[in-house]
């Protein structure tokens, strides 16, 4: 089906102190905040296509209720309006369409809902979640001119790239500890718990093992705040992001790890830029796996495999032609800006909506 999906949302029900889903940008206007302009930056740069979707005036016209705010903000600030949101929707007999996107995982037990969300593990993902990207900047596109972004020609040994958070002052040491220990003990109960550690762990180990090997070079900058908010960067932005997009240039892969939620917003940014994703599955769910091949423009290492990553990234190295290694740089290149990207993805949003509705089973 190839016409626009038809949204409502209910004018009465919009809570105006709190922010309103990105699906909504193209129709009200953008919410631009100056403390987070990395993640700013994409909403100048790009709009979703609304040739694939729209709003509509009444309920009996739409094919879904769209919750206007972020299901995780609005349950937090303003439950009760969550709960008449939900009445409503039940009461026009439509499906709920819920923007679940951000670090969390947890289930959101709404039924005839369809939850669009960043967040969430392979042995977790339920029938009615459909796995968003994280809209990332196309840092190829906002930087041209400013750095050098020619395919990087194979070298040996690889040269693995690293800018970010991956270190802690003392004072968040204990909690960040505590929080890893807690799932450390529980994975000796059910293995699947250590995929819960937080990333920022995750990611200081892996650089740590990484530094002491022989197979590989690392090109690492490591920094003890978070440098996606105004309040914890460590210096000016725009040099913050020129070294982020320079190191990922320069190296032969990227390292992308998990945050906080089950996600890498970095894997987004260094497809972006035509380089090869590091990715470290901690049994995430990509976006689109039935239409894209990953493996094509990734190396793809299982969590559980780390103790001999180096050795995996060797070999894969190894195996990979001059023409090869090429070919996956501009394969990334291409499933972005065909798939991922915030103008390109609507479409097939669109069409697994559509999909999803042929199986709904109508409020009762």
């Amino acid at each position: 089906m190839t016409r626009p999906l038809k949204l409502y949302v209910n004018p009465q029900l919009v809570d105006n102190n709190l922010s309103y889903t990105p699906f909504l940008f193209p129709f009200w206007q953008p919410i631009i905040k100056e403390t987070t302009p990395f993640s700013s930056a994409v909403w100048k740069q790009y709009a979703f296509d609304t040739s694939c979707y729209g709003l509509v005036d009444e309920a009996a016209e739409a094919d879904f209720i769209l919750l206007p705010h972020r299901y995780w903000l609005l349950r937090r600030k303003n439950p009760d309006l969550l709960h008449t949101w939900v009445t409503e929707a039940h009461k026009t007999g439509k499906p709920l369409l819920i923007d679940a996107h951000g670090d969390s995982d947890a289930d959101v037990p709404i039924d005839h809902a369809y939850i669009l969300r960043t967040s969430q593990y392979r042995f977790k993902l339920q029938p009615n979640e459909i796995i968003l990207p994280v809209f990332a900047e196309d840092l190829l596109a906002a930087y041209d001119g400013e750095t050098s972004a020619a395919p990087r020609p194979k070298r040996t040994p690889p040269r693995i790239g690293f800018v970010g958070w991956a270190d802690f002052p003392l004072k968040q040491s204990w909690k960040i500890f505590l929080k890893s220990l807690f799932y450390r003990c529980t994975s000796w109960v059910d293995h699947k718990y250590a995929l819960f550690t937080p990333g920022v762990v995750l990611r200081k180990q892996i650089l740590r093992s990484l530094a002491r090997s022989d197979a590989v070079i690392p090109n690492f900058l490591i920094r003890k705040t978070f440098s996606g908010h105004t309040s914890t960067m460590s210096g000016d932005a725009h040099q913050l992001r020129i070294q982020f997009i320079t190191n990922i240039l320069e190296s032969e892969y990227s390292l992308a790890v998990k945050g906080n939620g089950n996600f890498s917003r970095r894997f987004y940014e260094i497809l972006s830029l035509g380089r090869i994703p590091l990715f470290i599955d901690t049994a995430c769910v990509l976006p689109l796996e039935a239409i894209i091949d990953y493996h094509e423009c990734c190396l793809f290492v299982d969590y559980h495999d780390l103790h001999r990553l180096d050795a995996i990234i060797a070999e894969f190295h190894k195996q990979l032609s001059p023409d090869a290694f090429l070919e996956m740089q501009q394969k990334a290149r291409d499933i972005f800006e065909t798939y991922l990207r915030v103008d390109a993805f609507m479409p097939y949003l669109r069409d697994e909506l559509f999909r999803k509705l042929e199986t709904h089973e109508p409020n009762a």
